[in-house]
């Protein structure tokens, strides 16, 4: 009897510990994968966080910038049917040699275009560029319920390259630019078959695979909890998603791309370590340009060498647009 009795407390001491552990990944994987919705209120407070203070003005006048040029709302079907919004800027200049090129935008994990962009994208608007910024997936204005960390976003990055050939009937020369999340979006797309106006790629702090990169980020954040609760969020993951973390990587995408990529990393990145760059960069093989800036953070580069940074890609995207011809 007593045995017995025993018996059925241990079943269900360890039911109850079970429960809990499914119920506690399950935040986790929400508050992970969940849907983010960035409002102008989130981002100043993001821009308060910033303690140098040149970098919080150069940031909030260029979002400022960024706000003033004019832009249409566009939108397309994903291949899942969600409908995914982009922003698209024609520039008005006059004529020059970047008019008949567009450069397609990858926000990073849980963030916006406005954010990530505000920098360069005004930087490539006045240099002649037609601009496409998009919303990710479970961000924003696009629709879905979880983000995949460039799994899924790297075949909506392909309808968006479609939807720009179709409406421009093949006459721009596409370049593709990411951050973070968006990099390696970038980077898993360039393992597509896509068409040959896609011209280059450049890629800002970009991980390889997105089961290492969480892996990183619980074992700095959460420390033994993180790594505790990482196999059931990663189970979670596949039944929500039915794809596994690990079914992309940079090494695959890049090993047989013939796309020109800029990988550039920041020296002292605590997100997504520059260990990873440099490996993007070794996958790439001669396809690939890298470019670390020390002292710089995560997806800061620009803002610690934006003379160094600002030429590297000029020169880059000029080599690729001759190669081109």
């Amino acid at each position: 009897g007593d045995y017995m009795k025993w018996y059925v407390v241990c079943l269900l001491v360890l039911s109850i510990i079970l429960i809990l552990y499914y119920l506690i990944a399950m935040v986790v994987f929400k508050k992970t994968f969940g849907r983010s919705n960035l409002q102008d209120k989130d981002i100043n407070l993001w821009l308060e966080k910033i303690k140098n203070e040149t970098f919080r003005e150069e940031i909030k006048n260029n979002i400022n910038r960024l706000e003033h040029i004019s832009k249409e709302e566009v939108m397309i079907s994903s291949y899942d049917n969600l409908r995914l919004q982009g922003y698209l800027c024609i520039n008005k200049s006059i004529k020059n040699e970047n008019n008949n090129k567009i450069i397609i935008f990858c926000h990073g994990f849980h963030s916006s275009y406005k954010f990530d962009f505000s920098l360069s994208g005004v930087d490539f608007y006045e240099k002649g560029y037609n601009l496409l910024f998009i919303d990710q997936r479970a961000h924003q204005k696009s629709e879905g319920k979880y983000t995949t960390f460039g799994i899924k976003e790297r075949l909506d990055l392909k309808n968006w390259i479609d939807y720009i050939n179709m409406r421009f009937s093949f006459t721009k020369t596409i370049i593709l630019c990411g951050i973070s999340m968006g990099a390696s979006t970038v980077m898993y797309t360039l393992g597509l078959d896509l068409p040959t106006n896609v011209s280059a790629a450049l890629c800002d702090c970009g991980y390889t695979v997105p089961y290492d990169e969480l892996k990183y980020m619980a074992s700095k954040k959460a420390k033994g909890l993180g790594k505790l609760l990482l196999p059931m969020v990663i189970l979670i993951f596949i039944t929500k998603n039915g794809e596994s973390l690990k079914s992309m990587n940079t090494l695959n995408s890049l090993k047989n791309n013939k796309v020109p990529i800029l990988i550039i990393h920041g020296e002292n990145d605590k997100i997504v370590p520059s260990s990873m760059g440099r490996l993007n960069y070794q996958y790439a093989n001669k396809n690939g340009t890298l470019l670390t800036i020390p002292n710089a953070g995560h997806g800061t580069s620009y803002l610690y060498d934006k003379d160094k940074y600002v030429q590297t890609v000029d020169e880059f995207l000029e080599k690729t647009s001759k190669d081109k011809l």
